[in-house]
């Protein structure tokens, strides 16, 4: 495995994603250009699920390609969350043209943010593992199965159950609702 710079085990990773994503991202906002209702309808639907499948579950690409390129766990880690990062600070922009700057930094715990962070740290857990598993290292393979991962792993399990399975989903929604208000609106 060649050493390679900074740019190419963490930002050349995270662009497999962050460009497909960007790509997308502009396709979908510009769809309305298109006159003819039937192809609108199925050029905004491609590129909103590509823009769905590169924040959600692009950590499955980046993470191991970062890990072929020699990345180190915290480079690894750093790649992975480039491209929700990218994602919850472009929504964050977006809502402070409405809200507070406060405000807009608390729309980071909304749960349609967290569960992209969530995602992509269990995600991560999952990777690493396959990743050791399917790669051997000529410096001595060490043990795969390790504390890092399986937290990362029931992380991801505990927050998809907090975000949408307790109560529907609704107790963490209000918990998020109650706390905003107690915060902002009194």
């Amino acid at each position: 495995m060649p050493n390679r710079t900074f740019v190419g085990r963490v930002i050349t990773p995270s662009l497999y994603m962050g460009l497909p994503l960007a790509m997308a991202w502009a396709v979908y906002f510009h769809a309305s250009l298109i006159h003819n209702q039937f192809l609108h309808k199925w050029v905004a639907l491609g590129s909103g699920l590509i823009m769905f499948l590169t924040v959600f579950l692009g950590v499955v690409v980046v993470y191991p390609a970062a890990y072929m390129r020699g990345a180190g766990p915290m480079e690894r880690i750093l790649a992975g969350l480039i491209v929700p990062l990218v994602f919850a600070g472009y929504e964050t922009y977006v809502v402070s043209e409405f809200f507070t700057v406060a405000e807009s930094f608390y729309f980071l715990l909304n749960p349609a943010v967290l569960i992209v962070f969530v995602l992509a740290i269990g995600l991560m857990g999952i990777c690493e593992l396959a990743c050791r598993v399917l790669v051997r290292r000529p410096s001595g393979q060490r043990k795969v199965l390790t504390w890092a991962p399986v937290l990362a792993i029931a992380v991801m399990i505990i927050g998809v159950y907090v975000l949408f399975f307790w109560e529907n989903g609704t107790r963490f929604f209000y918990l998020y609702m109650d706390s905003y208000l107690n915060l902002f609106k009194s």
